[in-house]
């Protein structure tokens, strides 16, 4: 398989387009562009479909864009998967906050088509299904059990990011093969004779041993009433050590942990004034959480670059979603330029920040999640 990156920072669409695709061939595969919204979505959507008509397109609006050296703003990254191992089928969901169900059918047929046996033995080698949910429709949930449910015995590769809009907060867009949603989700089947492996970088430990268990709560609503039979904020701050007024500015340095999911990170929105806790993703009712606190950012980033080249004889494209609080976060603590270039060390380097991180089943934040195609090293392989 063959991956090619490009980026464009002209802030017109039709220059961005023009850069771009006049350095590329118009027998890809599959492509993917990554776009923020400076672009006129839909203009972007329709230039590309009529340009690879015989290519599977999937488009994303982002909140940061990721390429090679790092990750940017207002500007447009584009993808294109080649080569002739390369099956790849795009399915367009509609309305994911509603009745994702009835495309189950669709994501059958599309599996099928993509050469993926959804009842092998061995789901890691039949594939990968890449996910992209609309951001606000708080409904990455039902769009990845949906997609889960068409592999009997579980366990297929699914791994993917929440469209963003520049954090405006209102309104994302997906696309596929032309059609264009603010309530949509994406599921693109991929397969190829590469090798690939997936990575999950937190940046934060344990804070507390004191376990909080959700006790009450709105699971569609994301919302928290109660942990530990308490008032969600009054227990969460009084295990921080914090005054509950002052909870929701340590958030972004102090977000949840579920126990027993090698550090899945829960981050948390905000207070309301009956002391419950809205979250950026699904807290089931009895779900365990620790309290977690920031590790060094650029020494964690230095071992995740290291794991991946260590793992990989041969790089050929590192799909990175990024988390958008990771970003604020970076940006807030004046790291970015050295996260960047730390970043610019892993080959092939593409992706973009999003509203929210997608890996097998699970909605997770604050986090950066690594797909790297190639070459594994023997020991990898075993």
């Amino acid at each position: 398989m063959k991956i090619n990156v490009y980026k464009s920072s002209h802030q017109q669409v039709e220059q961005a387009f023009l850069e771009i695709t006049n350095q590329m061939k118009t027998e890809c595969k599959t492509i993917l562009f990554f776009a923020s919204t400076i672009y006129h979505f839909e203009t972007l959507t329709q230039k590309f479909n009529e340009r690879f008509l015989n290519s599977e397109v999937v488009g994303v609006t982002t909140v940061g864009e990721i390429q090679n050296s790092g990750i940017h703003e207002n500007s447009l990254v584009v993808v294109a998967f080649s080569g002739e191992d390369v099956r790849a089928t795009a399915v367009f969901m509609e309305n994911i906050h509603k009745y994702p169900i009835f495309d189950r059918p669709k994501l059958l047929e599309a599996a099928k088509k993509t050469g993926i046996n959804v009842n092998a033995r061995d789901l890691q080698k039949e594939g990968i299904a890449l996910v992209f949910p609309n951001g606000l429709v708080n409904a990455e949930e039902r769009m990845l059990s949906v997609v889960n449910s068409i592999f009997p015995s579980g366990g297929f590769p699914v791994f993917g990011g929440t469209a963003g809009d520049d954090a405006k907060f209102k309104e994302t867009f997906v696309s596929s093969n032309g059609r264009v949603s603010s309530t949509a989700g994406v599921v693109l089947f991929l397969k190829s004779n590469s090798d690939f492996k997936i990575y999950k970088e937190s940046i934060f430990e344990q804070f507390s041993e004191t376990t909080l268990v959700a006790t009450k709560v709105d699971v569609e609503a994301r919302r928290v009433y109660e942990f530990n039979g308490k008032k969600a904020a009054q227990e969460y701050a009084r295990i921080l050590g914090v005054a509950p007024t002052t909870l929701e500015s340590k958030f972004m340095a102090h977000p949840l942990g579920f126990v027993g999911k090698q550090l899945s990170v829960g981050s948390p929105m905000c207070v309301h004034e009956d002391g419950s806790i809205s979250f950026y993703c699904q807290i089931l009712r009895n779900a365990e959480l620790k309290i977690l606190k920031p590790v060094d950012v650029l020494s964690t980033i230095e071992q995740t670059v290291s794991t991946v080249r260590n793992d990989f004889n041969m790089v050929e494209g590192t799909f990175a979603v990024n988390c958008i609080l990771r970003k604020i976060q970076f940006k807030q603590t004046q790291l970015l330029p050295k996260v960047n270039e730390r970043l610019s060390h892993i080959p092939n380097l593409f992706g973009f920040c999003s509203y929210g991180e997608q890996l097998q089943n699970e909605q997770i934040n604050q986090t950066l999640v690594l797909l790297v195609f190639g070459k594994l090293s023997t020991e990898e392989r075993k």
